[in-house]
């Protein structure tokens, strides 16, 4: 635009100081709304990482129960190297092994066939029967139970739960409350 004698108007662009303001307040107040409910989310799925995790080693153990026809079981570890009964979760780690005499503890004649690191230590791994899964060479679980994996969230718990019957079948329950 020309005014007068030859002077060109210029035009601004950009925010002034109040606007950029009022942005930041609304998405300071947004970012406030959305991050309890991002923490939720978060917590949930690590708890459903951790749980299909889990899942796919009493998968493993079953498969090769079957394919080995031999026992197979699933003890919490450590070290990665040997069982141990002592700890109450399995947050820890877990060994898969071919368990020649079904006791289910490791021994020089068992053959390890995976380890499992440990879950993140936010999330509570507990099996309700015992210290270890086992499969007999059919598939079948020597003993029925229920794994419950929980974390503390903003609303309560994230829970899921894992259910392996008798016949080996497990499967995936988003139900159950935390111990």
């Amino acid at each position: 635009m020309v005014f007068g004698s030859g002077q060109k108007r210029m035009s601004s662009s950009g925010m002034t100081l109040p606007e950029m303001l009022i942005t930041l307040s609304v998405f300071a107040i947004l970012i406030a709304i959305a991050a309890p409910s991002l923490k939720d989310l978060v917590a949930d799925r690590r708890v459903a990482a951790n749980t299909q995790e889990l899942f796919g080693s009493m998968l493993l153990a079953r498969s090769e129960a079957i394919k080995r026809q031999s026992p197979v079981s699933i003890c919490k570890s450590s070290n990665g190297t040997g069982c141990d009964n002592s700890l109450t979760n399995w947050n820890t780690g877990w060994l898969v092994f071919e368990d020649e005499d079904a006791d289910g503890t490791l021994e020089s004649g068992d053959q390890l066939i995976r380890v499992f690191d440990g879950a993140d230590a936010l999330v509570s791994m507990l099996w309700n029967n015992g210290n270890t899964v086992g499969f007999n060479h059919q598939g079948q679980a020597r003993q029925a139970g229920t794994f419950t994996l929980c974390e503390a969230n903003s609303s309560g718990f994230e829970v899921r739960q894992i259910v392996l019957s008798l016949t080996g079948r497990a499967r995936v329950s988003e139900s159950g409350t935390c111990n």
